[in-house]
């Protein structure tokens, strides 16, 4: 019987351990999720390996070439915006150790940029105080992309 009640005993303690190293691991979870849209969380939810995004990067309010500026040139501010989000993508990418991230495109006119990443590179890309949010990038259909070059739009 005291064989019976400490075998019972250690199971429910190794239990209760698994369930609060589970509690743990979603309180985690869902503070960094609330940086993803929807999307993204289903498609982590349904165990996806990889995910194509658009990262979305927190900007300082101090933005000198910005529409707001004495002297505002559009060019400029594309060119700024453009070096920044290549700059901020490169350091994102030194930071986050043992896991894919490949940057296709860097985006000119908003603070973002396209990325193939797998769930490692997610989380750290979600933890990241630097990320504002992140977004599925969305697959649209031909026409679109043709007439986007007609408006010579590039975002």
């Amino acid at each position: 019987m005291r064989r019976w009640i400490w075998i019972m005993t250690m199971v429910t303690l190794g239990a209760a351990a698994q369930i609060a190293d589970a509690e743990d691991r979603h309180v985690v979870e869902s503070m960094q999720r609330h940086k993803a849209t929807a999307a993204v969380n289903q498609a982590w939810d349904r165990g996806d390996e990889r995910f194509e995004v658009i990262v979305h990067l927190r900007t300082t309010g101090d933005d000198p070439v910005g529409p707001r500026a004495r002297h505002f040139d559009p060019e400029n501010r594309r060119r700024e915006v453009g070096a920044r989000v290549t700059r901020a993508g490169n350091a994102i990418k030194s930071r986050i150790d043992d896991a894919e991230i490949a940057i296709t495109r860097g985006f000119q006119l908003q603070e973002a940029f396209a990325a193939t990443v797998d769930r490692k590179a997610l989380a750290a890309l979600l933890d990241d105080p630097e990320i504002r949010f992140v977004q599925e990038d969305g697959r649209w259909p031909v026409h679109t992309f043709e007439g986007m070059q007609v408006i010579k739009a590039d975002v």
